[in-house]
């Protein structure tokens, strides 16, 4: 494959995550009330983004990592923090650690393009380990959940 047939295969399967992203976290909208307010997709990522009053969730396919990332945001002060923001942005693996601490991230990363069977795994754990976060019912930060990370490590 050229150069070209790369891009154009890499936004496909950027499409492709996105269409099957928006099925899997439909549950966002008909249950938690978010709305899908933007998808971005060009051939290194796709993002797609649902915010509801206090709350933004990113998801977050990189084609080059070969990652899937996805976020909570809790705004402050009116606006979105930045993604380093401790207080204020939760990571899916983070929660996963904290609440599932018998599985790893790895597990639920593509391998290679192959991004179907992780990307629902991720959708039907989300849901559980968040939640209290997407009902707005309690706020866990990435500060509380590394400490109830390295609690579990020193009590096991």
């Amino acid at each position: 494959m050229n150069g070209d047939d790369v891009e154009n295969k890499s936004e496909d399967v950027c499409e492709s995550f996105a269409y099957q992203a928006k099925t899997d976290f439909k549950y966002l909208v008909d249950i938690y009330g978010f709305e899908l307010t933007n998808e971005y997709i060009d051939h290194l990522n796709c993002k797609i983004i649902y915010t509801k009053s206090t709350l933004k969730i990113e998801l977050d396919f990189n084609i080059i990592d070969e990652l899937i990332y996805l976020r909570i945001f809790r705004k402050s002060f009116g606006d979105w923090p930045m993604k380093i923001d401790k207080e204020n942005v939760v990571n899916f693996s983070s929660l996963l650690s904290a609440y599932k601490p018998a599985l790893s991230i790895k597990d639920f990363q593509p391998q290679g393009w192959k991004f179907e069977k992780p990307l629902e795994r991720i959708s039907i754990l989300f849901r559980e380990v968040a939640s209290d976060i997407l009902s707005e019912v309690k706020w866990v930060s990435e500060f509380e959940l590394i400490r109830m990370i390295e609690k579990d490590r020193l009590t096991n």
